[in-house]
């Protein structure tokens, strides 16, 4: 067996697994824009707020479903047939789409209120008849009397359109516990979490990384963290702290992390912002698990119990005094119902006095080593 395989794909499941949290994050790839039209006015009307901020990528699309409404208030003078047309500018459209005809009303649809769908503009961004940039578009809807082609009403829509590959991108990398004490009624435990900016542009805004647990497939907010600016390249954590009762709660189940929860910045992709963490359970003290030689100089072994029924993944994480990180290592063990070793090496650690964690079994186990001179 590939152990190292193995390892690596346990790993990349437990904390590089993610879960398509949040129906209010948006998928820049179509925009959908319903538009009504008076049938009888030709006025054309759009929800203000279905067309504020809208961007899309450059591999998208763009649909306009245009509606007929027939006012029985202005049903005394019946109107002419009209038409709407879509206009885009800079003008990337080479090829001209055909116009939306809007019949007049007969008689009985004007004693009443009436919507009827009449037809849809649709523009996939790549097509090989447009020619799309990206930048400001502006997307013109027109209504003219086709009796005298006299313009009765125009609306535009802007529409911001982005390449991917020249666009932010905060993606949730792992998670892990940094410090525990159940005993502490606040800030108990603290669950770290890793953001990174892997796209080709700075984030020079503050954003939301929010901490959600499921019960009863309901989801509920543990807290919301404030992350600031990224480079590009740039990687930092946020840390919230949970106090021992409510991390009680939600052991051995998952935790899903959002980063820009509140949807402030436009990214490249909109998915890998999402993390599902496993919950471990956390024995408070070390009985079960013992350190040799401590002091160490070079090498430090750690054994445990490791039962037939036992994951075969152990997780030792190093941290010193501040709660900083300083280093991770995987082990694979069989599980037998025996004491298994494993040794930890870094001549790049200073010496001193550090915490370590050790995951057996899903429960996360804690301890003191400390290196010598």
């Amino acid at each position: 067996m590939n152990y190292k395989k193995l390892l690596s794909t346990i790993i990349f499941l437990i904390f590089y697994s993610t879960y398509f949290y949040g129906q209010n994050h948006e998928d820049y790839s179509e925009i959908n824009i319903d538009v009504d039209v008076n049938v009888n006015s030709g006025e054309i009307e759009i929800n203000p707020s279905d067309i504020a901020d809208l961007k899309v990528l450059i591999h998208g699309s763009v649909t306009l479903n245009i509606y007929g409404v027939y006012d029985s208030t202005q049903s005394e003078e019946l109107s002419t047939e009209k038409s709407i047309t879509l206009f885009v500018s800079p003008n990337f459209i080479d090829t001209t789409l055909e116009p939306i005809i809007i019949p007049p009303p007969t008689r009985s649809q004007s004693t009443k209120t009436d919507k009827i769908f009449l037809g849809f503009f649709e523009l996939n961004l790549l097509n090989n008849n447009y020619n799309v940039t990206t930048g400001d578009h502006i997307f013109t809807l027109r209504v003219e009397e086709n009796s005298d082609n006299t313009i009765v009403d125009e609306e535009s829509i802007d529409i911001d359109i982005y390449d991917s590959d020249f666009l932010a991108d905060l993606e949730v990398t792992n998670a892990e516990i940094l410090r525990n004490d159940l005993r502490i009624s606040r800030e108990g435990v603290l669950i770290k979490s890793y953001i990174e900016n892997s796209g080709k542009k700075d984030v020079i805004k503050k954003s939301k990384v929010n901490f959600y647990s499921k019960k009863e497939e309901k989801f509920r907010l543990l807290g919301s963290i404030t992350l600031g600016p990224l480079a590009k390249g740039e990687r930092k954590s946020v840390t919230l702290p949970i106090d021992g009762n409510a991390y009680q709660n939600i052991v051995n189940d998952y935790i899903y992390i959002l980063a820009d929860a509140d949807d402030d910045i436009f990214e490249r992709d909109s998915y890998n912002n999402r993390l599902r963490y496993y919950v471990p359970q956390i024995q408070s003290g070390n009985t079960t698990i013992k350190a040799y030689p401590n002091p160490f100089e070079d090498t430090v072994n750690f054994t445990f119990f490791v039962s037939d029924e036992s994951h075969p993944l152990v997780i030792l994480t190093i941290y010193d005094q501040k709660g900083n990180f300083r280093g991770k290592q995987g082990y694979i063990e069989s599980p037998d119902n025996s004491f298994a070793t494993i040794s930890y090496s870094n001549s790049a650690l200073p010496a001193g006095i550090y915490t370590y964690g050790l995951l057996v079994n899903n429960i996360q186990y804690y301890g003191t080593i400390m290196k010598k001179q």
